[in-house]
């Protein structure tokens, strides 16, 4: 992981996001790295869980008026 190395380099914090769990319709394997927030230390301070979507469709429900 790089974002913790930059984060110390740069002296701030930071948003991680990438990818969990596989994508259709390819289903080409699995992304295994959650999100996370790094602080200026390179320490992880919060991570999300690898079994949460958030693609856009996903937010119909909570979204509608």
């Amino acid at each position: 992981m790089q974002q913790p190395a930059h984060a110390v380099a740069n002296g701030y914090y930071m948003g991680c996001i990438n990818r969990v769990g596989t994508e259709a319709p390819w289903n080409i394997g699995k992304f295994y790295v959650t999100s996370y927030f790094v602080n200026p230390r390179g320490e992880i301070m919060s991570q999300a869980s690898e079994d949460r979507d958030r693609r856009p469709e996903g937010y119909g429900e909570i979204s509608a008026q």
